[in-house]
């Protein structure tokens, strides 16, 4: 897989390892394989809006809120939830080794109805489906149905949620733990890219001022 070195701090000019201070560059090897799109917060809104089946947007909307991967959240169980310390375990099935991922607190009253709603318990599977194929046909059917002019994948609400929490405010290193990435690199390919398509969301505006 291709990779290309960002640095954190400097832009490396003549491919020199340190910068005008004499210090070494800290560098990080990214990844370059993540879908190009993401969400505005208002196009994520109407996108949950265009579901009309309370397990989808529940998915949908956990998918999000708690930054999962489509596997993580297809293994999660009902006893796998903590909502009242609004965590979550996320098993590895082949080490018997769990993560923890947190649940926002607007989240937590969803997930609970939808938990009534269904009759779970215990080791019940949280959603009935489990095909990841399934999922991103979901997604491009209410991406469709919501009328976004964009190519959405499953990957897309994870990448959103990361690109919102920075715009937010939360530090960087912050946002790389919430995401359970290993390597702060894999965070900062998220907005190399996101750069690239906040340029060309600002070019389509630019005719709006008159300075």
């Amino acid at each position: 897989m291709r990779t290309d070195i960002i640095n954190s701090h400097n832009v490396q000019k003549n491919g020199s390892k340190y910068n005008s201070k004499g210090n070494q560059n800290k560098q990080y090897k990214v990844k370059k394989h993540y879908c190009k799109e993401w969400l505005t917060k208002e196009e994520l809104k109407v996108f949950i809006d265009a579901i009309d089946y309370s397990e989808h947007r529940l998915f949908f909307k956990m998918l999000y809120g708690m930054a999962l991967r489509v596997s993580e959240l297809l293994k999660v169980k009902v006893q796998d939830l903590q909502l009242k310390e609004g965590v979550c375990k996320l098993w590895d099935t082949k080490t018997d080794y769990f993560q923890v991922c947190l649940i926002p607190d607007w989240l937590i009253n969803d997930i609970k109805e939808y938990i009534v709603l269904k009759g779970l318990s215990g080791e019940d599977e949280l959603f009935r489906f489990n095909n990841r194929k399934y999922v991103w046909e979901l997604a491009k059917k209410y991406s469709k149905k919501a009328d976004l002019d964009k190519d959405i994948s499953t990957h897309t609400f994870r990448r959103s949620r990361a690109l919102h929490l920075l715009n937010d405010g939360v530090p960087l290193e912050k946002v790389s733990k919430y995401l359970r990435h290993k390597s702060i690199g894999t965070t900062m390919s998220y907005i190399r890219i996101t750069v690239v398509d906040l340029k060309q969301e600002l070019d389509k505006i630019d005719d709006w001022y008159d300075l």
